[in-house]
């Protein structure tokens, strides 16, 4: 994934490709990505092309602002991923600032597309992450894509 927002301390620089606005702008302009920017302005996100990369990694994580991209994606598995946010941000170990911002951000996208019938109903796959054990939940939602592909 390549992103403008700042490294966290949890990211792992084999998924995240962090690049300053001009870089990622210049990649898209290109046509060399998926863009998967957000109105919101706060940070771009998007994917390198297969082309441009041996590798790609199947899974899109991306924003609810541009969710209609992904139904235009091929064979592409919509999937939703709900649980706590505030738990989840305790464990990444944010400051009680950025978690408070996000608390507000997180409000907002639940308001406006989480928590609505309509977006949920894009989805393929709802699926509830109790932030017990990561690698329980990587498994099950790898099972739950895999039989979605069936």
């Amino acid at each position: 994934m390549l992103t403008t927002r700042p490294r966290r301390a949890s990211d792992d620089d084999q998924e995240m490709e962090f690049l300053n606005p001009e870089e990622y702008l210049a990649i898209a302009a290109k046509g060399l990505m998926v863009d998967m920017r957000s109105p919101d302005g706060l940070a771009y996100y998007g994917y390198r092309n297969e082309s441009e990369v041996e590798h790609v990694c199947p899974i899109l994580l991306g924003s609810p602002y541009v969710f209609d991209r992904f139904l235009l994606l091929p064979g592409a598995v919509k999937v939703l991923l709900i649980g706590d946010p505030n738990l989840g941000l305790a464990l990444r170990n944010e400051t009680a600032e950025y978690r408070e911002k996000r608390e507000m951000i997180n409000r907002e996208l639940n308001d406006r597309f989480y928590g609505r019938s309509e977006f949920r109903g894009k989805c393929d796959l709802i699926l509830q992450n109790e932030f017990v054990c990561q690698h329980e939940f990587v498994v099950k939602c790898e099972r739950a894509v895999l039989e979605c592909l069936r």
